[in-house]
């Protein structure tokens, strides 16, 4: 029976590695995605212009990369946290990335005080708890892209 539990435990272990790399690799490839790389080009620069913020056409894109790591994004989002709106799917999508409030300020175009607002609008829509625990980014790969 100990023989059983241990190795049980040992394939949780493994499972749990195998996960974790296969998240990183994900990570990975959104960040060396073209569209990947043109966002963080983006959020190096200190102000972006309107004309260099996301258009449709990045946006996209932006959806068709995530959607081709993450299949189904859009519909397990939609099935989860159906009264979400258009724009907070669109958010949704570029948080995805991991960007911190301030990148993903710059990309929207808006102060990060802004950001912090939908995303606490998000936390509560999904009565996700908001803290420094959990991050709405690591609760949607856990639980909705598993």
């Amino acid at each position: 029976m100990a023989d059983k539990e241990n190795n049980a435990h040992k394939l949780q272990q493994e499972i749990e590695v195998i996960s974790y790399k296969y998240n990183r690799l994900q990570k990975q490839s959104l960040e060396t995605s073209t569209v990947g790389k043109k966002l963080i080009s983006l959020t190096k620069k200190n102000r972006l212009e309107d004309s260099q913020l996301p258009t449709d056409k990045t946006w996209h894109s932006i959806m068709t990369e995530v959607d081709k790591i993450y299949p189904q994004f859009y519909s397990l989002l939609k099935e989860a946290f159906p009264n979400l709106t258009e724009s907070e799917y669109q958010y949704c999508y570029l948080h995805i990335f991991g960007f911190d409030a301030n990148d993903e300020a710059k990309l929207l175009g808006i102060n990060p005080a802004s950001v912090r607002m939908k995303r606490t609008r998000i936390y509560q829509e999904v009565q996700l708890k908001h803290d420094k625990e959990t991050f709405l980014r690591d609760y949607i790969i856990k639980n909705l892209l598993k």
